[in-house]
């Protein structure tokens, strides 16, 4: 009798044990994460995507009809919130950005071998009545589709002059841009009509290891930007040191946003992970995982604060010893917030699997 009670103790203190950790550990509800993430993350910013795209198309057909020279900052500016729009979404890669390979289109970068430049140049060289159709993109390589071409068109040198006097460069830029609000509001129509809410199907086709697809897909779209941001748009810029640093290896240096691209890149990916209810840092906090929440948000802030400090553009920092040095610290910051991110995963039985990027 007495060895039947201490088992009966043993039982009933192991169910009281596995009821308190459920209650520390409470199931997630992955659909919320989902539903509000769309709702709040990804539907408005596709929405300022499309709607700066198509300003940008309507200023620059307007000022092709014109081609004033005290006008043409108006077409730039026009461009500059495109951009930054853009940005603002750069990490979202999957879903319909994908179909037909929208996201190169949209920007093709980084262009390591220089096929933007030449295949412009051909482009521009192109139809003799300056007439670039739908036809013409659907034959047109992804390098001239977006905004690696627009900006050469918008910002190189002599941009205004060959605007106003080369046959077709006015033409193509009101082409191009037209296309790109079109891709804009299509990608923003198709979530509208699917929005992946991450419910998943009956047969369980939609999840994977647990958590729903959209799930999976969200979380990648927050970890592994970091490590993009650092190694091509930080990294590959700063080189080994100031001697081997290139301008030219930025992203959106003719236009000189390449720092702001990193600025909006990284606000988006702290929205991605702290804002809304749940939000990923609520879900890591309620599965015990505190500490790494607050190692993650801190980095984030820290982040932002180096950000600040830095001038507005590449330019004048790759030639101030201390604005490299700030730079050098910046990708320090990243590359701990990559790992961060990582090691966080397995709080929520998160298996992101290999960096898609890894090819780029």
């Amino acid at each position: 009798m007495p060895t039947f009670t201490r088992a009966g103790q043993l039982l009933a203190g192991s169910a009281l044990l596995l009821a308190g950790l459920a209650q520390a550990t409470p199931a997630i509800d992955w659909d919320a994460f989902n539903a509000r993430t769309v709702s709040d993350h990804i539907l408005p910013r596709y929405q300022q995507f499309a709607q700066h795209s198509q300003v940008l198309a309507d200023t620059t057909v307007r000022w092709c009809e014109s081609r004033s020279s005290s006008d043409f900052g108006a077409v730039q500016q026009a461009f500059d919130n495109s951009l930054q729009a853009w940005q603002g979404v750069q990490h979202l890669q999957f879903g319909p950005v994908q179909l037909l390979m929208r996201n190169y289109g949209i920007q093709f970068w980084p262009d390591r071998k220089g096929i933007t430049g030449r295949q412009l140049k051909e482009a521009l060289q192109g139809p003799d009545s300056g007439s670039y159709d739908a036809e013409f993109f659907r034959h047109a390589s992804v390098s001239i589709k977006g905004y690696p071409a627009l900006e050469r068109l918008f910002y190189d040198e002599g941009a205004l002059h060959s605007l106003q006097n080369e046959a077709n460069a006015c033409a193509l830029a009101s082409a191009i841009s037209t296309q790109l609000a079109h891709t804009a509001q299509a990608i923003l129509d198709e979530w509208q009509a699917e929005p992946r809410t991450g419910q998943g199907s009956e047969d369980g086709e939609d999840t994977i290891a647990g958590l729903p697809e959209l799930s999976l897909e969200l979380l990648r779209s927050l970890v592994q930007p970091v490590e993009m941001i650092r190694d091509n748009k930080l990294e590959r810029v700063l080189g080994k040191d100031m001697a081997s640093a290139r301008l030219q290896r930025a992203e959106n240096w003719r236009s000189g946003q390449s720092l702001q691209s990193i600025v909006t890149n990284l606000a988006a990916l702290q929205e991605l992970y702290g804002a809304g209810e749940p939000s990923l840092d609520q879900i890591l906090r309620q599965q015990g995982a505190a500490d790494q929440a607050d190692q993650i948000s801190g980095l984030f802030s820290q982040a932002q604060s180096q950000l600040e400090a830095l001038p507005e553009n590449f330019a004048p920092a790759l030639q101030d010893t201390d604005a490299y040095e700030q730079l050098k610290a910046l990708s320090r910051t990243l590359k701990a917030l990559d790992i961060a991110l990582y090691d966080a995963m397995p709080a929520i039985n998160a298996q992101l699997g290999f960096n898609s990027r890894d090819g780029d």
